[in-house]
């Protein structure tokens, strides 16, 4: 029985793996890199070569977000993990600890899946899921209402949720 648990486990954590390269690949790096000239971040060394200094690299907010729930996720997941992989812990919160394992794989796909869709109509997307509510926060200047339902109408029918329990908004940069 541990041997099936352990299958079941390991096949679930690869499956995440790959859904997790997946976006990974799908999505585009927002990264930038910035330099400030005029505070003396450029020098000219001996050979008469400009070096310039990168001040920072900037995130835009919905990769900054993204990436905080997935290191959230990822150390919910390592825990779990910990609990599944701990022969001494009873079955009970074993199996518990499976399950919570398989639902957040099921949560991460759908949030995937529907990020991949607004991609196609909006520049930016993210989705945010927790105690069974959805947040979902895309970039335009502006939303309408119909927009909005849409948006709602998609979260329903992925993840099965009540209306009354998404919320849309939008986010410019």
């Amino acid at each position: 029985m541990v041997l099936k648990k352990q299958t079941v486990f390991l096949l679930t954590l690869l499956t995440l793996m790959v859904v997790l390269f997946a976006y990974q690949l799908t999505t585009e790096p927002t990264q930038q890199a910035t330099t400030d000239t005029k505070q003396g971040d450029s020098s000219i060394d001996a050979n008469g070569e400009t070096d310039v200094t990168l001040n920072s690299t900037v995130y835009d907010f919905f990769t900054t977000t993204k990436l905080e729930r997935d290191n959230k996720r990822q150390l919910l997941f390592e825990q779990l993990n910990s609990v599944v992989g701990d022969t001494t812990k009873p079955s009970e919160e074993i199996v518990r600890a499976n399950d919570e394992m398989l639902a957040i794989q099921t949560m991460v796909t759908s949030e995937s899946e529907i990020e991949d869709v607004l991609a196609a109509s909006y520049e930016d997307a993210v989705v945010l899921t927790n105690n069974g509510s959805v947040e979902v926060i895309v970039k335009t200047s502006a939303l309408t209402a119909s927009q909005a339902d849409e948006i709602i109408q998609l979260v329903r029918n992925e993840m099965n949720v009540d209306s009354a329990s998404i919320t849309v908004s939008a986010k410019a940069e």
